[in-house]
């Protein structure tokens, strides 16, 4: 008996730049393209959450994880798209399902499950910061080609993370936003 792929869901939260597109595709492009891994049977489903589309709430205990990407909102907003996100990640939650948040996409996980996300003390953050890896997983040192746990990422928020949900872990932190992702 064969097994299907490996499903995974990107919640797209919106878009970078028009040339940061043209060069490079959207955010779920960018992510699907950064953690796919070409060797294994993996099916990738992106969802452009701000333009109001889901998946199907039977469909979502289907995905191995569940992937919510980087956006210009706040993650405490009540749009109903962030709401909706937001009920979408408790549920999950509850049901164990695996999930990664990068930038807004961890601050509304933070969020959701009762972390505190608020304006930075430091204000807006901008340009190359360089980050930590403060976590073992294998798929991070893969992503990171078993380099240096120290990076730079290129960044713009003005919100953080400043108090992880129960059971949450640290992934990566800097100098000015203790909790990266």
């Amino acid at each position: 008996m064969s097994t299907g792929p490996t499903k995974f869901a990107v919640f797209t939260n919106g878009d970078p730049p028009d040339f940061v597109v043209e060069k490079f595709g959207n955010y779920g492009d960018m992510y699907v393209s950064l953690l796919k891994d070409a060797d294994a049977k993996e099916e990738w489903d992106c969802f452009r959450t701000f333009e109001g589309s889901f998946p199907s709430d039977a469909d979502i205990p289907n995905y191995e994880a569940l992937i919510f990407t980087g956006s210009k909102s706040d993650a405490y907003k009540d749009e109903d798209w962030i709401v909706r996100c937001r009920d979408i990640i408790v549920k999950a939650h509850e049901r164990k399902q695996k999930m990664l948040g990068i930038c807004f996409g961890a601050q509304l996980i933070a969020t959701a499950l009762s972390g505190k996300v608020a304006p930075s003390n430091h204000g807006m953050q901008m340009g190359a910061v360089q980050c930590t890896l403060m976590c073992d997983d294998v798929i991070f040192h893969r992503l990171m080609d078993n380099q240096s746990p120290t990076f730079v990422i290129n960044q713009i928020h003005q919100d953080e993370i400043q108090a992880l949900p129960e059971g949450a872990r640290l992934l990566a932190s800097s100098k000015f936003c203790p909790i990266e992702a």
